[in-house]
């Protein structure tokens, strides 16, 4: 017998402290159980609460990055400089790309043959970028200015809210542009509808 004991590597006194372990009370199981449930709902809990602070961050700062213009087109033509296009950032890239559109569904009307910049409103001020689109053609001209004039004149009629001006115009002429490779005009009208608006970004009106 105590060969046998020894044999195992178990003393006596190993024996009598595996029996002297008292049993786990099932209170003290119980609360164990409700304990690690508190930790697991405590740590959803507050991962919930961090993801509720990250979306009202990111709704604060959106809103504040995003723009939302309210783009329309006025008609009014107003007194103020008009400079050129020159930043080409994102934002300013879809605001200039809202603003043609605005043009374009102004020719759909059929009420004007050209419309430039300065006569759409972004929330509520002027757009005043040298922009026009040619409505009879639907051409849009972003900086343009006039390359080449012909030797050819003819008198132009430019009439404007009212004001009617005379104007002889060298033609034809050829028109550069930041957006399209230049572009000849031959015909007198055209010149002058496209004179007119030149006239116009150049605050001769």
């Amino acid at each position: 017998m105590i060969s046998d004991i020894y044999s195992t590597g178990v003393t006596m006194a190993d024996v009598s402290s595996f029996r002297e372990r008292p049993p786990v009370s099932r209170i003290e199981s119980l609360m164990a159980t409700i304990e690690n449930t508190c930790r697991i709902y405590d740590r959803r809990i507050t991962t919930c609460a961090w993801l509720l602070v990250v979306l009202i961050v990111w709704c604060v700062v959106a809103n504040s990055l995003i723009r939302v213009d309210e783009i329309k087109y006025s008609g009014t033509l107003p007194s103020d400089d008009v400079l050129p296009v020159h930043s080409r950032d994102r934002v300013d890239a879809r605001l200039l790309y809202r603003v043609v559109n605005t043009m374009a569904a102004q020719c759909d009307t059929g009420e004007s043959d050209v419309v430039i910049g300065p006569q759409v409103h972004v929330n509520g001020k002027p757009y005043l970028r040298r922009v026009m689109r040619i409505c009879g053609i639907g051409m849009d001209l972003v900086n343009p200015y006039v390359a080449v004039s012909g030797r050819d004149t003819g008198t132009c009629v430019d009439e404007y809210n009212g004001v009617t001006k005379r104007m002889k115009r060298n033609y034809p002429i050829t028109v550069h542009s930041d957006n399209r490779s230049p572009a000849s005009f031959l015909d007198l009208d055209k010149v002058c509808t496209l004179m007119q608006a030149l006239d116009m970004l150049d605050g001769k009106w």
